[in-house]
């Protein structure tokens, strides 16, 4: 939903500043030669803050294959710079793998892209997918983010023609998965089935808690995870999930209580092939934050 909401505020600023109405078909310049705009974020003059999207034609040669070419135009995206415009791939920020799926890219941005504002990776990742799909063999452009512990939110999905692209256009397999939620009026568990939208081909832990984390719809409902705490890492051995969390304060690790705990075990044990989850903050055990009773591998049965 964060996301969304997000990605509308970025099409209202494209909306207001007509960069959509602008926005070309590849054009040759020569023969082994690209013109194409690169789009880039206007500033805010006083600010500096970003408050839409702007674009620069530039000439540059074609590379031999379609993986050199993307990879040249992301280098000429993080060198826009200068009168009122700033790169939408910023200093900081590497390109760490691109990848083709049929008509379709995968631009995969270092973690650092992650600490950037939500408004900056919205604009950012349309500036992005409104310059590779000039190219005539790009639809669809997948700007994504490694991150320590990874989440649906760090993913933008984008076509050229609408900044919000129906994901119904990008071929998905779906899952049922089940998850333990908090009833906020029963102080009870409630077991709940989501249908997970996936472009893998089986089901990762670290899909499900991406789940498990996101606030449901439902009245009364609740995630178990509060608000604000981030995984640091989630890993899988011998049947073992081990989730171990970012710190976050010892007021906020108070809200992790007994049922919290209970719908977290809960819903990773119903995972094919999860008999136990062990549960970490900053790699050391519960009860040094004064939560009793956690520190073993916890499974429904305890």
């Amino acid at each position: 939903m964060k996301r969304t909401v997000f990605l509308l505020l970025c099409l209202l600023m494209l909306c207001a500043a007509g960069v959509a109405s602008c926005h070309q078909q590849k054009k040759e310049a020569g023969e082994g030669e690209l013109q194409l705009q690169i789009y880039c974020l206007r500033m805010d003059g006083e600010k500096k803050q970003p408050r839409g999207l702007a674009a620069e034609e530039v000439t540059m040669p074609q590379g031999e294959n379609i993986q050199e070419t993307v990879e040249d135009i992301l280098l000429k995206i993080k060198q826009v710079s200068g009168g009122g415009k700033a790169a939408a791939i910023p200093a900081g920020v590497t390109v760490n793998e691109v990848a083709f799926y049929g008509n379709s890219v995968i631009v995969s941005l270092s973690s650092t892209f992650d600490e950037l504002p939500e408004v900056e990776k919205s604009l950012a990742a349309a500036a992005i997918a409104l310059t590779l799909t000039q190219l005539d063999s790009i639809d669809y452009v997948k700007v994504s983010c490694a991150t320590d512990s990874y989440n649906a939110s760090n993913d933008f999905y984008l076509n050229g023609d609408n900044v919000i692209l129906d994901e119904s256009s990008i071929q998905f397999n779906t899952f049922d998965i089940t998850l333990y939620l908090v009833n906020t009026q029963t102080d009870q568990l409630e077991k709940v089935v989501r249908t997970l939208k996936t472009e893998e081909d089986q089901v990762y832990l670290n899909g499900v808690f991406s789940e498990l984390v996101r606030q449901p719809e439902e009245e009364n409902l609740q995630s178990p995870v509060p608000q604000g705490m981030m995984l640091r890492r989630l890993s899988s051995e011998n049947g073992v999930c081990e989730l171990d969390f970012l710190e976050i304060g010892a007021e906020k690790v108070k809200e992790l209580d007994e049922l919290s705990v209970q719908a977290i075990v809960k819903t990773m044990c119903a995972q094919d092939g999860v008999r136990g989850v062990l549960l970490r903050i900053d790699g050391k055990p519960l009860s040094e934050y004064g939560l009793e009773g956690y520190d073993d591998v916890l499974t429904c049965e305890k």
